[in-house]
């Protein structure tokens, strides 16, 4: 499984792998839209270049946020 920073990877695919991470979340299931994924990102401080994603057949799947 690639491994790649998250630099690259557009709102509205964060928004997907968001949704899909969080779809059995006890509290109930996130829906996020692209543009409240780019607000999530800029409050949670995370540093694009050093967070990670996690490709499976060139979709993201998986991310660690980190900054």
């Amino acid at each position: 499984m690639p491994l790649t920073d998250a630099s690259g990877l557009s709102d509205a695919a964060f928004a997907r792998v968001m949704n899909d991470a969080f779809s059995d979340y006890l509290a109930g299931p996130v829906h996020l839209d692209p543009a409240q994924a780019r607000r999530f990102l800029d409050a949670s401080g995370a540093d694009p270049s050093a967070s990670v994603v996690a490709w499976e057949g060139g979709e993201p799947v998986g991310f660690s946020l980190l900054g």
